[in-house]
């Protein structure tokens, strides 16, 4: 299994619905591809691309992540630190 979802992860399979398709159509099951994968994945650092806090904080002041507390459950679920990208808005708002 663990050949496979190597496989998987080296995008021999494809993504999404093809994926499942193309690893159903040589008989293995899905799910326990999938979760192989996962398991190898979850043991892999994954390090966060640098983030552009300007691009973000004129995202924000463009009004694409709402106002207020929806604002800050945003850009907190985007994975941003909403006390910097707040104060970088405050800062370009002046």
């Amino acid at each position: 299994m663990t050949v496979i979802a190597k496989q998987v992860i080296a995008g021999n399979f494809g993504n999404g619905a093809d994926r499942k398709r193309n690893l159903e159509a040589k008989g293995y099951n899905y799910d326990q591809v999938q979760a192989k994968v996962n398991e190898l994945l979850g043991s892999i650092p994954v390090l966060k691309p640098a983030v552009d806090l300007n691009a973000i904080a004129d995202a924000v002041i463009r009004g694409d992540y709402g106002n207020g507390e929806s604002r800050r459950q945003r850009i907190i679920a985007a994975g941003y630190d909403y006390n910097a990208v707040q104060a970088l808005v405050n800062k370009k708002l002046g």
